[in-house]
């Protein structure tokens, strides 16, 4: 099998945030059994929900989300990340509860990140 460059991944969380136990490790495991069967170069995770549809109440299992994603085997050659996560609920007018993860494998040399202002 060929393996892909990119890995593009979009995913609803509300419910992984809200029922933790129930769906963190579920989730999490899938992820990286895709993440080692194409093994690619670059990943985004496109994310809703960020924090469910009760983010008051769980916005803090995101950290947890996000520590599962940094210390994983399967991530380990995956030396540089970016995250963009709303976690700001406090303005509503402005909170989206979406979230950007990027992942760039080790070898990749020459990376650049774009802010278009």
């Amino acid at each position: 099998m060929m393996e892909p460059g990119v890995l593009l991944i979009t995913a609803n969380l509300g419910t992984l945030f809200e029922k933790p136990q129930e769906m963190l490790e579920v989730w999490m495991s899938k992820l990286y059994e895709t993440i080692e069967k194409f093994n690619p170069s670059f990943i985004a995770l496109h994310c809703q929900e960020v924090g469910g549809k009760k983010f008051k109440k769980c916005m803090k299992e995101v950290s947890s989300f996000v520590s599962h994603l940094m210390r994983s085997s399967s991530m380990e050659q995956y030396d540089r990340a970016a995250m963009y996560l709303d976690e700001d609920f406090t303005l509503d007018n402005h909170f989206t509860a979406l979230g950007n993860i990027y992942f760039v494998h080790n070898s990749v040399k020459n990376i650049q990140c774009f802010d278009f202002k």
